[in-house]
């Protein structure tokens, strides 16, 4: 995938949000869902996700980058039993996204797959 120079914009971008700090943004189905965000709007996938990596918005308990890091950790933090399938983490990572792109407070995140995938807004 290296010489794809098509994903060399997104997988420079990674290097740079990735740190010792963010382990629970390196697990595959993030990373999986950061990709469509990113092709949908670098702009706004770049302070999303920063936004994310920095616990989200200080004082805003409901924003969706909030609630995304939030739910993200406590699934790094689950035992094996109890962490989420890749495709609910995938699933749980556009929700988030969607409803910043919306700008919607939320509460939770919504991450079942039975109705089939969300689509990464613009």
């Amino acid at each position: 995938m290296f010489n794809e120079k098509v994903l060399h914009p997104f997988i420079t971008w990674l290097g740079e949000l990735f740190s010792i700090k963010t382990p629970e943004l390196k697990d595959k189905s993030v990373v999986g869902a950061m990709y469509p965000t990113f092709v949908a709007n670098d702009v706004e996938a770049k302070r999303f996700w920063h936004d994310v990596a920095a616990g989200g918005h200080e004082y805003e308990e409901s924003h969706p980058a909030t609630v995304l890091d939030e739910w993200l950790k406590a699934n790094k933090e689950a035992g094996p039993e109890k962490k989420l399938k890749p495709a609910q983490l995938y699933q749980g990572c556009i929700y988030g996204w969607n409803a910043y792109r919306d700008g919607k407070q939320i509460k939770e995140i919504k991450f079942d797959t039975k109705k089939g995938y969300h689509e990464a807004k613009a």
